[in-house]
């Protein structure tokens, strides 16, 4: 049996018809014809039987349709296999921050050139980056996170196969609602945010370690809002008297300016460690490599923040 008759019969088979099979695979219908009956003889027994109403295929036949499909699917994962061993492939894992959307934007541009490329951003909070990162469904994952060198955190990144590289710690801001209420008083505390609901990101499973809000006094734990994304996130503080916490961004990222005020919290209060998550088994790809150098170049703004304490 050749590959190509593997093809005419699968193809006879999802048309119904020789002659249809025929036109879908640009050929002549007496061509396929004759290399099934000579396919038949080979092999001993009926494949199909042909009449007006077209080609019927026998209890053999159809079995025979199976074992050539898996084979043609096969083939087809052969043939993947082939294109991705000459495609250049990246996957980053990257909470919603615009220096770390900046710096991929940065790496795609960089890699234009290239005939064959698969970039990917995928966007995923902390515990959903462990999984995705022992899985070896990335290169690598982008942390913004209250916790990750903790004893804690590092044990369960070591269980499962982990490293964690710690690049720098970040202020952040309370975002609220350019109208808000709290912010006609005559002098902000930070204290007065306990009668307002917290915004915090959604999770799949509530009972995961990584799910926990960042431990400072003025979150009310009574008043929680989750959503699943950041532009979510923004919508919602900017329509209603939520507030949220941010990282501080650039000032050249802030698209939000007109319709948010972010408020510094002090350094001493609360901070978040930013980073990047990698498999211990697998040493970073030049292509990773250079997206960790172009994000601290994006970070490098961090720098003309006064008052910061130094690492």
């Amino acid at each position: 049996m050749k590959l190509e008759q593997a093809r005419y019969i699968v193809a006879v088979y999802r048309t119904g018809s020789i002659t249809q099979a025929a036109k879908d695979l640009y050929l002549s219908q007496p061509n396929i014809s004759n290399s099934l009956k000579n396919l038949e003889q080979e092999l001993g027994f009926k494949i199909l039987t042909r009449s007006q109403n077209g080609a019927q295929f026998t209890e053999k036949g159809l079995s025979l349709v199976r074992h050539c499909q898996s084979i043609l699917d096969e083939i087809d994962h052969i043939e993947d296999l082939q294109n991705q061993s000459s495609r250049l492939e990246f996957v980053i894992i990257s909470p919603s921050y615009p220096p770390s959307k900046n710096a991929f934007v940065r790496l795609c541009n960089e890699l234009s050139e290239l005939n064959k490329y698969h970039l990917v951003m995928h966007y995923a909070q902390q515990y959903e980056a462990y999984r995705l990162i022992s899985n070896n469904q990335a290169d690598l994952a982008v942390l913004l996170s209250t916790n990750i060198r903790s004893c804690e955190e590092q044990n369960e990144l070591r269980r499962r196969g982990l490293s964690y590289t710690h690049l720098c710690r970040i202020p952040c801001n309370i975002n609220l609602a350019a109208d808000h209420p709290i912010l006609r008083k005559e002098k902000f505390n930070l204290q007065d945010l306990w009668a307002y609901p917290f915004v915090n990101y959604d999770y799949d499973d509530y009972h995961s370690p990584y799910t926990n809000t960042p431990h400072v006094s003025f979150i009310n734990p009574d008043k929680l809002i989750r959503v699943g994304n950041g532009d979510e996130r923004i919508y919602l503080i900017t329509h209603t008297h939520a507030y949220g916490i941010g990282a501080v961004i650039p000032p050249d990222d802030d698209d939000a300016k007109n319709s948010l005020r972010r408020i510094p919290i002090p350094p001493d209060w609360f901070m978040l460690d930013c980073g990047y998550l990698q498999s211990l088994d697998r040493p970073l790809t030049a292509e990773a490599q250079r997206y960790v150098q172009l994000l601290k170049e994006e970070l490098d703004f961090l720098k003309d923040i006064p008052g910061l304490p130094e690492e």
